[in-house]
């Protein structure tokens, strides 16, 4: 068996493999359009980065322009183009898999044009994996924005199998991508029914027939209208200082730690041991809330975050804040209202003309917020939490997926795994 591989850059590869450069597989390549005119209504559509979703072409949201036939000729996008983004989003790429509509491509792509020996799929498949992200990464230019060029990328080295090895190793990770494709839209259904439904019990409450008027609109007559300081507190971190960091000990949980619903642990940095008992009144526990006190919204979602099992026993920095509630207001209830909708609303009012964006303990307490009794509170949190954990449920299955078919990638890509 090992001597039908033969060994590469890439280690070891079937004998009957080559590798090849991206420039022995093109015909031809191309930098995309570049206008300053404004959208039209009626016009030739512009792809951008945007509409590039790996390896789909996405022609629902993009925009307009009006354009001579000429620069149409030159710039549309056909079937089985391979579009790149060459700034920003390095990695990101679509195929054009048919003509929807007509349309062109913007200036931060680049179309490239194949042999008929290469498969696009197969190439995808390929650009998204570790053995084209390393190289990548080696010569990407620029660090704010990084960017490559049409010749970084036909620099790039790459596994070729035969044509009909290449159309099977696609197939094969294209049914991976179908079963994230219905994951993701299982997550986004999910996520719908739960914006409803917070709608609908966060103003409406379960059951109710009477209602009243308030600051916040009508809500059932047996629930009130209080400032989230008669609920709870917001009591800010520690100020650690940078100099106290050290490689390992305990975790701090500064700003970039805290995502919308989730703890961050990409950008990980530890106190000494020890900390912990000078600083225990800023040590996280298991079920606490914390909220970013500047830059607290992103698109619109608050980053606020339930500490887990494995979160506990961080130490909490300043301008991230943990909230304190009181005897009248159930946490998770809590949880649910600070993530909705009307809620981050009011909040971005309080945010405008603060630069950078930041909410204090005292502006963060004066908002307004509709409580229902202690009960009502319960049996709402119960129902929207059911919807947390499904969504859970499905990002963790996504995960799966997702490793499986990086798993697979080095495998098939590298011809260790055979079809």
């Amino acid at each position: 068996m090992i001597n039908d591989y033969k060994i590469t850059v890439f280690g070891a590869i079937p004998k009957h493999w080559q590798i090849v450069e991206v420039n022995d597989i093109t015909k031809e390549h191309k930098q995309g359009y570049y206008t300053k005119d404004d959208y039209v209504e009626n016009g030739i559509r512009l792809a951008r980065i945007t509409d590039l979703n790996n390896p789909i072409v996405d022609y629902s949201d993009m925009p307009k322009l009006k354009i001579s036939d000429s620069d149409f000729q030159s710039y549309k996008i056909e079937k089985n183009d391979f579009l790149f983004a060459r700034s920003g989003a390095i990695g990101r790429y679509g195929i054009v898999e048919k003509n929807e509509f007509p349309a062109i491509f913007a200036s931060y792509l680049i179309r490239f044009r194949f042999n008929s020996d290469i498969v696009n799929r197969f190439f995808g498949y390929f650009f998204e994996s570790n053995l084209c992200s390393k190289q990548l990464k080696g010569i990407s230019q620029g660090n704010a924005n990084i960017n490559i060029n049409a010749e970084n990328i036909k620099s790039l080295k790459f596994p070729r199998p035969p044509l009909s090895e290449q159309q099977r190793i696609a197939e094969i990770l294209s049914t991976v991508d179908a079963k994230i494709e219905i994951i993701d839209q299982q997550i986004s259904e999910t996520q719908e029914l739960k914006k409803g439904l917070m709608q609908q019990l966060l103003t409406k409450g379960i059951g109710h027939t009477e209602f009243k008027d308030s600051v916040l609109g009508k809500i059932p007559k047996s629930w009130e209208v209080l400032k989230v300081g008669d609920t709870c507190s917001l009591k800010g971190g520690f100020a650690f200082k940078s100099s106290d960091s050290c490689e390992h000990g305990i975790r701090w949980v500064k700003i970039a730690n805290v995502g919308v619903n989730k703890i961050k642990w990409n950008d990980e940095s530890f106190l000494p041991h020890g900390f912990e008992i000078q600083h225990r009144d800023f040590v996280l526990n298991e079920g606490d809330i914390i909220l970013a006190m500047t830059r607290p919204i992103l698109n619109g979602k608050l980053k606020i975050a339930r500490i887990s099992k494995f979160d506990s026993g961080s130490l909490l920095n300043q301008r991230v804040g943990r909230i304190l509630e009181n005897n009248n207001l159930n946490k998770d209830f809590a949880y649910q209202v600070f993530n909705s909708f009307l809620f981050i609303s009011a909040m971005e009012k309080e945010l405008v003309g603060t630069d950078p964006p930041n909410i204090s303990s005292s502006m963060f307490e004066e908002l307004n917020i509709a409580l229902p009794p202690l009960k009502e509170q319960v049996e709402i949190a119960e129902i929207l939490t059911s919807y947390d954990q499904k969504l859970e449920v499905l990002s963790e299955k996504k995960t799966t997926y997702q490793e499986l078919k990086q798993g697979l990638m080095q495998q098939l890509l590298t011809g260790k795994m055979r079809v």
